[in-house]
């Protein structure tokens, strides 16, 4: 396993790792297996590796695949996994992480993603609880993977269209950002399933507009509204959001992650700018008023009550049958 080194508390990050079976900075209390082994030299990690199994913000991507690529090391019939919650924009539209990752390594990749917190997948791991996690996956041998990897707590689900999977694993994140202000300003918890409602609209005619072959039933699935409702009930864009909220703005998002996330990285804030500059680019900004205003809030000083005016209603909603 690869770790960014950095001493923590006079130590090696990756020999306490080693020693203690745990990472006492940004996972305390989370055992890790004992056959894992922590390394800080990528080329080190890469050698001889069969498969690449690629869990970071998705903002130091770039980085580490132009170091593997220099280190010269990877096997050309290595495969790769993304667990990468992101999104990267290219000429203005929307691209696959995986995508990404196969283009630089020329290695075969696959996408996972689902409804799930670190935290409590890591207990659910080791306590085997009957509450299920499922993935969702893009892979051309998915049978590979059910084979070897599918367990009670670990469940893959396939679908034929990837491109939801990102959209929504990235997007959520942002919304997530607009429960949170909701939450710092003690709203009910009608007015946060108001903001998660138009979230997952939203969320859903982004996805159409650039993949209008993505199916409806898609957004349901796990990595779709059960992923949202997870982010939008504990995740880092939650707790950082209530938090800026709470403090009217004053403070910068920097100093709440330094002092809420022990140097963790939102996911939500970049994203937010990246979508943003979709949605100006291509004159879209009045068709997501909550992606909108959540940028607003976030980068332009607006007042974070001012989410409460998304929720009313410009135009009568006419739901038809078909």
């Amino acid at each position: 396993m690869y770790v960014k080194e950095e001493i923590v508390e006079e130590e090696k990050l990756s020999d306490i790792i080693n020693k203690k079976k745990e990472n006492i900075k940004y996972m305390k209390g989370m055992k890790i297996p004992e056959n894992i082994l922590a390394i800080s030299n990528l080329k080190e990690v890469i050698d001889d590796a069969d498969l690449l199994i690629f869990v970071l913000p998705h903002q130091y991507l770039d980085n580490v695949l132009d170091e593997i690529v220099q280190n010269n090391n990877l096997k050309k019939n290595a495969r790769a996994i993304s667990l990468i919650k992101g999104i990267k924009m290219v000429r203005s539209k929307p691209q696959l992480l995986s995508d990404i990752i196969e283009k630089k390594l020329d290695i075969e990749c696959l996408a996972l993603s689902g409804s799930n917190i670190a935290e409590s997948f890591v207990y659910l791991y080791s306590c085997c609880l009957l509450s299920w996690i499922y993935y969702d996956l893009m892979y051309k041998n998915r049978l590979y993977l059910f084979q070897n990897y599918n367990r009670n707590f670990f469940f893959f689900v396939h679908l034929h269209l990837w491109c939801y999977y990102f959209i929504c694993g990235a997007l959520k994140n942002v919304i997530a950002l607009g429960v949170g202000f909701i939450d710092g300003l003690t709203a009910s918890y009608n007015t946060k399933s108001a903001i998660i409602r138009i979230g997952l609209e939203e969320m859903k005619k982004f996805a159409k507009m650039f993949f209008p072959n993505v199916l409806d039933e898609t957004f349901l699935d796990s990595c779709g509204l059960a992923d949202l409702i997870t982010t939008c009930l504990g995740g880092r864009n939650f707790k950082c959001a209530k938090e800026f909220a709470k403090r009217k703005g004053r403070d910068s998002w920097e100093l709440i992650e330094a002092e809420l996330l022990n140097g963790q990285k939102l996911q939500g804030i970049d994203t937010t700018k990246e979508v943003y500059d979709v949605l100006e680019y291509h004159q879209l900004k009045t068709e997501f008023p909550l992606i909108c205003t959540i940028y607003e809030i976030s980068f332009q000083k607006k007042n974070p009550c001012s989410i409460i005016d998304v929720l009313s209603t410009k135009k009568l909603r006419n739901i038809k049958y078909k």
